[in-house]
């Protein structure tokens, strides 16, 4: 298994059990950077823009075998 693969499979945020992580949305509420249904929206949608994006790509480079970070 390469490295970035085991990486994904290690990363906090992989949906194994049940454990669920909130993205950073708890100290966004306490910043006061999310305060209602729309900024709560747009902190996801921000959110699923980078970390979604990052992860997605080392899901698909270690399912196809490739070790970005070799």
């Amino acid at each position: 298994m390469s490295r970035a693969a085991l990486l994904v499979l290690a990363d906090g945020r992989f949906p194994a059990g049940g454990h669920a992580h909130s993205g950073g949305a708890e100290p966004a509420v306490a910043e006061g950077r999310v305060r209602d249904a729309d900024s709560l929206a747009a902190f996801c949608r921000g959110r699923l823009h980078t970390t979604g994006l990052t992860a997605a790509a080392l899901a698909a480079a270690a399912a196809h075998g490739l070790d970005p970070l070799a």
